[in-house]
């Protein structure tokens, strides 16, 4: 579960087996819990990192497993990805799993 606050806050609860609740953990949460490297009162880089928009996958991958990915936009048209990624499918230049949301450069002015 993802909660995005019209204050561009981001809140998970859930499985968390691929690190996709983006709290640095892979342990599962039953609480909502705020992303805490995400928000207005974060920054990356200096810039306030905002969220303004959200997309949470979840799919089949090699079987019956569920994977889940996560992928925010911020208000200076950042993208960040975490969680599941199995052949490199967050577009971050590698395939190792992310618990904690990271900017992907490959794409910018999103």
């Amino acid at each position: 579960m993802v909660v995005l606050t019209k204050d561009g806050d981001l809140f998970t609860a859930g499985d968390n087996a691929y690190g996709q609740l983006g709290n640095g953990k892979t342990t599962d949460s039953y609480i909502l819990t705020k992303v805490s490297t995400l928000g207005p009162d974060s920054t990356h880089g200096g810039v306030s990192t905002q969220i303004a928009g959200f997309v949470y996958s979840n799919c089949t991958d090699y079987g019956d497993a569920m994977t889940s990915s996560c992928y925010a936009i911020d208000t200076s048209g950042r993208l960040f990805v975490w969680g599941h990624n199995g052949t490199g499918k967050l577009g971050n230049g590698n395939t190792t799993n992310q618990t904690y949301p990271v900017l992907c450069t490959g794409v910018s002015n999103v």
